[in-house]
């Protein structure tokens, strides 16, 4: 492919070092997420500081906002189910288009799941905005703190988007 050099590393980190090392110089500030895998924080924040590299690490404000969540037992009390029983999300979006999408195929998979495990609770959390009918979901809606109600889940559907990094 018209290559003229290539560099094999034994692994990851020495990848990642030379990588850095010859894109960054001494002076130089690096900005890297605050979840970063420990030893690529490590060599970031102790090893490249040796070399004059500073690095601020950073976070997404979503994970800000998690730092101040109820435990288990006190989001499940706040949203008002059994603490003792297990718990499925369901999360099928904060628009009316992504509801209409993804809310009957993630009832129909959370009234399979209670078939097969009569114990199993179900909520849903549900925007402010957006109104589902029980015609459309037998399952109680939950206008709490997404964050609360993965909190006090066992399990939770998702669509893509903002939940799923709620989610991680």
């Amino acid at each position: 492919e018209g290559g003229r050099a290539a560099l094999a590393a034994a692994t990851g980190m020495a990848a990642q070092m030379v990588a850095f090392l010859t894109l960054a110089r001494t002076g130089d500030h690096i900005v890297a997420a605050r979840s970063l895998y420990g030893g690529s924080y490590s060599q970031l924040a102790v090893t490249f500081a040796q070399f004059g590299i500073d690095a601020t690490f950073v976070g997404h404000p979503l994970l800000d906002r998690a730092q101040d969540l109820p435990d288990r037992f006190e989001a499940r009390n706040q949203i008002g189910v059994d603490v003792n029983r297990p718990l499925l999300a369901l999360f099928p979006g904060s628009r009316r288009q992504e509801v209409r999408h993804h809310l009957a195929p993630f009832v129909e998979t959370a009234q399979e799941l209670q078939r097969r495990n009569p114990e199993l609770q179900v909520v849903v959390s549900v925007a402010p905005h957006v109104s589902i009918s029980a015609e459309e979901c037998p399952f109680p809606l939950i206008r709490a703190s997404s964050f609360s109600i993965m909190r006090a889940a066992d399990a939770a559907i998702c669509k893509s988007g903002t939940t799923t990094l709620e989610a991680a």
